[in-house]
């Protein structure tokens, strides 16, 4: 140090300032290249991580996303689908045979409107592949029925029609209490089956007979073996009743289980892997498009319908060892066990090395039937890896860039290092702190990106001057153009949901102006009336309606109704309806004439009426001043009556009449009764009587009536309501609601 000290002194001025210019400057120009290769180096590591970090991120959620969306997805379809074929069940194949038991009961009531057929009138084979067949047991006293016979065979015409106007009824018949049957069949097994197989034929040991005549109310049986074909078939059965209030017998109907199948298949249409399978109660697949392995249909492990058909004789179930419930796969048990229970979800499971997504729930209006769909886990997997590996694109891609814009930018150092050592200190000293403060920049804005803060933005000072191709301004774009990237896949997630969450709000809309179409005013200003009504859909929006009003200041009108189906169509009907109704009632006044009113107003609904829907209706006027209560009754549930006398509930005897919608030239019975001091009307909708609960069992009449009677009736019409209401919430527990709820309720003559 003192030998480079003495030579330093021994300099010229000029030399020495030159030289330790030169010294300042080469130190200065270390220190800044050391500080700032560290700080590249650094922000390189750092963004890479952060990168990386970003990218696993956003495919986390991403794939959660997807994967969620894809579970409910699949769930709505499912129940959708679930239940469009419980309103198949019911509202297509039971309204045949309640159709047909109708006119039954018609004639049955009425004989003498009617002429008696002779066999040979419709015993007619091969009449476009639908044939008609009196069938009877052996021993069968046919000549001491003939009359019956006869009168009854006025339906067959209309049986023929509904046979041959529906592919998916194979046939139609009528089982009398008394061994006979008149059946229709569209594919001819009558007309060529045996004579000593059709005179066997009882189809009073059918379990679906017995369970009609058991409650009284039409049922679906499960899939059993045909007897002349030997074909797996579903029977829906409704009773027909004699004159004296009996059951005098059965109107049957047939559905093929490939028919069944077809709307099973209408589920999966637009999915490229997976199937879907029918469950019954007892854990046996008897709809699927496997012939083999673990979903073949179990009903072709019947060896043959002689032996179903013997043990049935015998009081016994036809037993067989496909159940799923006992199959050696626990995943494949336990979901089957599930669907037999009436639950819906969606479970993973492994079949042969295989993954899947089964979604299931159960179809109303069947004896435990449970729809399960299938899709590979391979589908979601896929839908997955896409976009998993757009995301490790743009992560790599930026990567990529970041590396690149380093390298330029080491270059770039290396440069300006070499160049400033041509320049003084000072220069050098300026450039160095000049990047050191853009890399502070950066560093600090990939820091605050790394915290969460997609927002932000990178940006240098102005004061800067940087060019669009400096290379620190290329890197700060990349940190830029990848939070735009992740803000914009994130805004198009937030897009889906809002639509999701704009959709239900409308349906909340919805809901809100069919209440208001409902009368809630109930403070009538009147001492001489107590009312009060309820609505509560099923649905966002019901078809259910009630409605009140004076056709005058002595005159009360009162109506109940209930239209067929659900959800937005319905909901609209119901609006038409109450308008159509009132108007009627009103310009009726004067005469106060309810079958014309009930009359005109099915006239006007059946005008247009494209979607054949139809509305039960129960209209009803009360004098205020003789309490005489005049009503007309269209197809609906028949009311109670609480006499005040009687200290009793009982049931209002109606006319049933038809529904209204459906046939435009009908007539409508008009009937009275006599209200005293106290007495309440009771009004209601099949959403009451007809709520299940989780084992699909309905509360029914007999338990309504109780409920009814033991509610103290000089509480408030409010508090009555509320008191169904709870013995329906204690009914069905978790159960969901099936069908809307509306009651209305008036006392007559409160002081």
């Amino acid at each position: 140090m003192n030998f480079l000290k003495t030579r330093f002194e021994k300099l010229s001025v000029r030399k020495q300032l030159l030289t330790g210019l030169i010294s300042i400057c080469m130190l200065t120009l270390l220190t800044s290249g050391i500080v700032s290769f560290g700080g590249i180096m650094t922000l390189k590591s750092d963004a890479e991580d952060i990168g990386n970090e970003l990218g696993d991120i956003a495919i986390e959620k991403t794939t959660k996303t997807l994967r969620e969306n894809l579970i409910d997805e699949m769930q709505e379809i499912t129940l959708d689908r679930a239940s469009m074929m419980g309103l198949r069940f019911s509202d297509d194949y039971l309204w045949y045979a309640e159709r047909v038991a109708d006119q039954l009961h018609r004639f049955l009531q009425n004989p003498e409107n009617y002429k008696l057929r002779s066999e040979a009138s419709f015993y007619r084979e091969n009449d476009d592949v639908i044939t008609a067949r009196l069938l009877y047991t052996r021993g069968y006293d046919l000549e001491a029925n003939r009359e019956e016979i006869g009168l009854l065979a006025n339906a067959v015409d209309f049986m023929r029609e509904l046979v041959r106007g529906d592919k998916n009824v194979s046939s139609i018949y009528i089982c009398s209490n008394k061994g006979y049957q008149i059946a229709v069949d569209r594919n001819g097994v009558y007309s060529s089956a045996e004579e000593d197989i059709i005179t066997n034929v009882d189809f009073r040991l059918r379990p679906w007979y017995k369970k009609v005549l058991e409650d009284k109310r039409p049922v679906a049986s499960d899939l059993y073996p045909d007897i002349y074909t030997g074909k797996p078939i579903m029977t829906v059965a409704a009773p027909y009743y004699a004159p004296n209030g009996e059951i005098a017998g059965t109107v049957a109907v047939d559905i093929p289980s490939d028919k069944i199948y077809e709307l099973v298949q209408h589920t999966i249409k637009n999915w490229t892997n997976g199937f879907g399978f029918v469950l019954n109660s007892a854990g046996h697949v008897i709809v699927s498009p496997h012939k083999a392995g673990i979903f073949k249909v179990s009903f072709d492990e019947y060896a043959s319908r002689t032996k179903f058909y013997e043990a049935e004789k015998e009081g016994k179930a036809y037993a067989s060892d496909s159940s799923l419930l006992n199959h050696e796969n626990k995943e494949i048990a336990n979901v089957a066990k599930k669907m037999t229970d009436g639950e819906q979800g969606v479970e993973r499971i492994n079949i042969d090395g295989k993954n899947y997504y089964l979604s299931y729930a159960p179809i109303p209006n069947t004896i435990g039937w449970s729809v399960g769909i299938l899709r590979a886990e391979s589908e979601v997997v896929e839908s997955e890896t896409k976009t998993d590996n757009i995301i490790n694109k743009v992560t790599d891609d930026f990567i990529d860039d970041m590396n690149r814009s380093v390298e330029f930018l080491l270059l770039a150092m290396i440069g300006i290092i070499a160049a400033i050592m041509l320049y003084v200190p000072i220069v050098g000293k300026k450039i160095a702190n000049n990047l050191t403060e853009r890399l502070s920049v950066l560093t600090a804005g990939v820091n605050e990106i790394s915290a969460g803060n997609l927002d932000k933005k990178i940006e240098l000072s102005d004061n800067d001057n940087l060019s669009d191709n400096d290379e620190l301004k290329k890197l700060a774009n990349c940190f830029n153009d990848m939070t735009d990237n992740l803000k914009n896949y994130t805004r198009r997630l937030e897009r889906v949901t809002s639509e999701r969450e704009r959709i239900a709000t409308e349906l909340s809309a919805a809901s809100n102006i069919q209440q208001s179409l409902l009368p809630h005013d109930f403070e009538l200003g009147r001492d001489d009336i107590e009312i009060y009504g309820s609505m509560r859909a099923a649905k966002y929006v019901g078809g259910d309606f009630y409605d009140f009003y004076f056709i005058d200041k002595t005159h009360l009108a009162l109506t109940m109704a209930d239209v067929s189906g659900k959800g937005i169509g319905a909901a609209l009907f119901m609006a038409n309806s109450k308008s159509t109704l009132k108007d009627s009632v009103l310009m009726s006044q004067g005469s106060y004439d309810l079958a014309s009113a009930m009359k005109f107003a099915n006239q006007k609904l059946c005008q247009n009426n494209d979607e054949l829907m139809f509305v039960t209706v129960f209209l009803a006027m009360v004098d205020l001043e003789t309490g005489v209560m005049t009503y007309v009754n269209g197809g609906h549930n028949p009311p109670l009556v609480y006499k005040n006398d009687e200290e009793k509930f009982k049931w209002l005897e109606v006319e049933q009449n038809c529904v209204l919608g459906i046939m435009e030239d009908v007539d409508f019975v008009q009937q009275e009764t006599k209200l005293g001091y106290g007495d309440i009307v009771y009004l209601y909708t099949d959403g009451v009587t007809e709520a299940m609960d989780e084992h699909l069992n309905q509360y029914g009449e007999k338990r309504l009536e109780d409920c009814l009677n033991n509610i103290d009736h000089r509480c408030k019409l409010s508090a009555l309501v509320k008191g169904v209401d709870d013995s329906l919430a204690k009914f069905v527990k978790s159960a969901e609601q099936s069908d809307d709820i509306t009651m209305l309720t008036m006392r007559f003559a409160v002081h």
